[in-house]
């Protein structure tokens, strides 16, 4: 079991199946670093044969520091030698739903002092979250009330509900430097990968922003444009940087825009003149 992102507590469900012929009753833990602690629920349970079992593994490490951690759950059978091992790893660090909390005041007098604190939970993605938030008082404290969430004894708060995705960022463009108004990418060894009328191509490339997200991949369009994250269907066909099927034509045509003196236009107005002479 793999948790990339735990940003303090995680809850994940497993499977278990019976492919024995009888009935079998298991204990089951968890063990892990000193800081963290592995829980499953039902911490006991019997599956009947060919039946399976659900089991709910929480993973709690709100005091550790960023990183990757180890640890496994134990399925032992009871009445029998059966010892079952679950790996679990879980990698430290802040969700993409961060949780803030801050109390005013910060300190308070034993047994009379009071705080307010407020705790924010902020959906940063750009898909509606569903988000269960519990916030667990330190056991040498008493939770009195509670606004816009449940009570749960005297430690305990928690709520239940759905935060919409922020709106995308809208990318703009300011005046900057840049190279020289043309660079031929021969001139740095680049060999080009051919490309036909009205296709694109995807580039892997390493991560950058743009309006806000992060992506991995760019698709460049023979009509002289990009695309963050790629080019995926639409009326215009990917094709591999492998196709041997080079546009000849096109590319003479263009050529003679390319070596005329003055002639130093982006690929989409190159690209067009193309077309135009083509027709």
């Amino acid at each position: 079991m793999n948790a990339p992102i735990m940003p303090g507590l995680i809850t994940a469900k497993r499977t278990f199946t019976n492919v024995t012929d009888k009935t079998l009753t298991f204990t089951a833990t968890g063990t892990t670093v000193s800081g963290a602690n592995i829980t499953v629920l039902p911490p006991l349970f019997s599956v009947k044969a060919g039946k399976s079992v659900k089991l709910s593994v929480v993973i709690t490490a709100p005091d550790l520091p960023e990183g990757q951690y180890f640890g496994q759950v134990n399925l032992k059978q009871v009445g029998g030698s059966r010892n079952l091992h679950l790996p679990v790893a879980f990698v430290r660090k802040e969700g993409a739903i961060p949780v803030d909390q801050t109390c005013a005041p910060a300190t308070i007098p034993r047994d009379t002092g009071e705080s307010t604190c407020t705790v924010t939970v902020q959906n940063d993605t750009l898909e509606n979250a569903e988000v269960t938030a519990v916030s667990t008082l330190d056991g040498r404290l008493r939770l009195n009330s509670v606004t816009g969430a449940t009570k749960v004894g005297s430690q305990i708060a928690t709520t239940k509900t759905t935060l919409a995705a922020r709106q995308p960022d809208r990318p703009g463009i300011t005046p900057g430097t840049g190279p020289a108004p043309y660079l031929p990418l021969d001139a740095f060894g680049i060999a080009p990968t051919p490309i036909g009328d009205e296709q694109a191509i995807n580039f892997t490339v390493p991560p950058f922003q743009y309006a806000g997200n992060t992506y991995t991949r760019l698709g460049i369009v023979s009509n002289g444009y990009t695309i963050a994250g790629g080019k995926l269907g639409r009326g215009r066909r990917v094709v591999p940087a492998a196709d041997p099927a080079r546009p000849r034509d096109a590319e003479q045509r263009a050529r003679p825009l390319l070596d005329r003196p003055g002639r130093h236009r982006h690929a989409g107005r190159l690209r067009r003149h193309a077309d135009r002479r083509r027709e």
